[in-house]
């Protein structure tokens, strides 16, 4: 804006403030004359005033003092409905937390199951096939030399109802029996040695 501008809007703004002091001063000097000659007739209008004045700032007082006094309660109830809705919020979403790792967890057993049964269904239905390269001593025993011995003596000497089916019993008990006194006489060895030491000193 140029400078004529500026002095014409400062002059504008200083004549309005003006007109606005000067109104606002004649109904300020008029209505105090009015309350004076109001008072001036009737004298016992300013002790109303005065009465009502005394009140409002009684009442304003008192309820600004029960304001006070019970802002702490206020204040600790809304404290305490904040913490109780957290708690709240916390236990919703630790129960959720819970049920889903639940759900989680019932999931993977129900993939295990489902893994472990299709597994055991498929070992026991599938087809028995033997190593490659080891003997088949079962479905085809005379292929292999070590094979077509046991399978003759198993069903001939060691066959049921034959005598040589006590012959392999009577070796393992023979055996054991050996173990028994073999350990004994390491255990005299060793104790008569353990005695030696003990005269010796």
């Amino acid at each position: 804006m140029d400078p004529i501008s500026d002095f014409l809007n400062n002059l504008l703004n200083q004549m309005f403030n003006g007109i606005i002091e000067t109104i606002w001063g004649a109904f300020d000097a008029v209505w105090q004359s009015i309350y004076d000659t109001f008072v001036t007739w009737f004298p016992w209008f300013e002790q109303i005033s005065d009465f009502f004045v005394r009140l409002i700032n009684d009442v304003g007082r008192i309820f600004s003092e029960i304001v006070d006094f019970f802002r702490p309660v206020f204040d600790f109830i809304v404290w305490l409905v904040e913490t109780v809705n957290r708690i709240v919020i916390l236990i919703v979403q630790a129960f959720q937390i819970v049920v889903a790792l639940l759900g989680l967890g019932i999931s993977w057993l129900f993939q295990m199951i489902g893994v472990l049964v299709g597994t055991l269904l498929g070992l026991t239905g599938a087809d028995i096939l033997p190593i490659p390269g080891l003997p088949r001593c079962i479905t085809a025993p005379t292929d292999w030399e070590l094979c077509a011995v046991w399978y003759f003596t198993d069903n001939t000497v060691f066959a049921d109802a034959t005598p040589g089916e006590f012959l392999i019993p009577i070796v393992v008990l023979l055996i054991d029996l050996w173990i028994i006194f073999y350990a004994g006489r390491q255990v005299f060895r060793l104790a008569r040695k353990i005695g030696g030491v003990f005269n010796a000193a």
